[in-house]
């Protein structure tokens, strides 16, 4: 921990304890407080975008987020032979659980208002985001045309795997729901959407998993910027949707918790939701999980790719049985 308490020396705080949180995460105890050390894997630029997204939020009033320690100003992290360092203030709280009405609630809240304030980013010297505002309907033709190839390698197997035989049993289908989510996203007023996000240049936090929203009472703290894009909230929204209602159960509760929680921040217009739908019907984790196994782009033994698909599977079936009830309760609303 001797390393530990000299890159910490850089913010000039005097660590008491180390707690490892993660491989790459500790936990530091102070007489002034606690914080969280990670040693990041992204690069400068990056770090720079996140520095300045955080530091928009702050300046547009909204600071349900684990809030950055700089070095200096414009200095957001600290550069060691070990990596790079950020220093953030620690957020204490339960951590989110999707199948308690009470965290889903808050969570779903806490983006909407994320989604208010999170627009104008300025310019940031060194920083470099991900521009996705306008690359929706060409990522989704592409990873649709991916699964036909995968079906083609799939098919030449001479002897084929369980996770092949798997891919093929369902291709048909899944590609099904593909086409139409493409078909659908054609058809809605994406455009005109992506326009207004670029025009207001809006950015997501695009990993709403629940370790990333920490729950205090009936509010929700979002941490964890790595993955913040430049994009429409649409896309996080259809992602906590997606995290929430995989394993099933209560589905029409959650919908409607996660629905009128954004809500209650941030009113939905029949535009968003439809675009929403068609972001839903593409079955993502199937594409992704095949993308790994056919191009070889992950170490897992095949043990691992069966057990992953059977999961897969069983989401997307789940999926079967909530679009619809989606469909359901935002027609049945009175949006926009």
């Amino acid at each position: 921990m001797e390393e530990l308490r000299q890159i910490t020396d850089s913010w000039e705080i005097a660590p008491l304890a180390f707690d490892t949180v993660q491989d790459n995460v500790w936990k530091v105890f102070t007489e002034e407080g606690i914080y969280a050390l990670k040693n990041s894997h992204l690069d400068e630029k990056r770090l720079f975008f996140i520095a300045n997204a955080l530091e928009t939020l702050a300046k547009n009033g909204f600071f349900k987020y684990a809030h950055p320690i700089s070095l200096a100003p414009g200095v957001p992290f600290y550069q060691h032979e070990a990596g790079r360092f950020c220093l953030s203030e620690w957020v204490d709280g339960e951590a989110c659980d999707f199948n308690c009405p009470r965290h889903l609630l808050a969570a779903a809240k806490t983006l909407g208002e994320f989604h208010l304030y999170s627009r104008n980013i300025g310019s940031f010297h060194g920083a470099e985001g991900r521009v996705s505002y306008f690359c929706w309907p060409d990522k989704i033709a592409s990873r649709t045309g991916d699964l036909e190839d995968f079906a083609f390698l799939a098919r030449s197997k001479k002897r084929r795997n369980a996770f092949e035989r798997m891919y093929l049993d369902h291709y048909e289908s899944f590609s099904a729901k593909a086409r139409s989510a493409r078909r659908l996203l054609l058809i809605s007023d994406y455009s005109r959407l992506a326009k207004e996000a670029y025009a207001v240049k809006s950015f997501i936090h695009y990993d709403v998993a629940a370790r990333n929203f920490i729950v205090q009472g009936e509010d929700a703290y979002l941490i964890d910027f790595d993955y913040c894009t430049l994009d429409l909230p649409a896309v996080d929204l259809m992602r906590l949707i997606k995290r929430a209602l995989k394993d099933g159960y209560a589905a029409k509760e959650k919908l409607q918790t996660i629905l009128t929680g954004y809500q209650t921040a941030r009113p939905l217009t029949n535009s968003e939701c439809r675009l929403i739908y068609a972001l839903l019907l593409f079955p993502q984790k199937f594409w992704r999980l095949s993308q790994r196994y056919f191009c070889q782009s992950h170490p897992w033994t095949e043990d691992t790719f069966e057990r992953k698909m059977k999961n897969t599977i069983r989401e997307l079936e789940h999926e079967e049985n909530w679009l619809p009830l989606y469909l359901e309760l935002t027609e049945a609303e009175a949006f926009g």
